[in-house]
């Protein structure tokens, strides 16, 4: 699967910083390193926080989005078939893990500016 296209379901996914497998800080190591602007260390701390959000159970939280979503009549099988043959090393799935810890910074910056307010 091509990341642009993993990166439009993931974007569609109803998975969210409150969903089950999600682990805040493991997600945080993500978005410093995207807020760094190193591709490379970016990459190197998606892959392993990837890894880690899979054990601790976000895999069910994304499958079980993308299923629905199937259901619904959304054109994701391609998405479906990646995250279940490839596991966290899918495209569907990092995806899903860097929006989360965009969103997640995205958050932090939110609630920075209130506080500075």
């Amino acid at each position: 699967m091509k990341p642009k296209r993993a990166a439009e379901v993931a974007a569609m996914l109803d998975v969210s910083l409150r969903s089950p497998g999600v682990c805040l800080p493991c997600l945080h190591i993500v978005a410093v390193d995207l807020e760094d602007g190193s591709p490379r260390a970016a990459a190197g701390a998606l892959s392993f926080v990837a890894e880690t959000l899979w054990d601790e159970g976000l895999e069910a939280s994304v499958i079980q989005a993308l299923e629905r979503l199937a259901a619904a009549g959304a054109d994701v099988a391609d998405a479906l078939s990646d995250v279940r043959s490839r596991g966290p090393r899918s495209a569907t799935f990092r995806a899903t893990v860097r929006r989360l810890a965009e969103e997640l910074a995205e958050e932090a910056r939110r609630e920075y500016q209130a506080m500075m307010n």
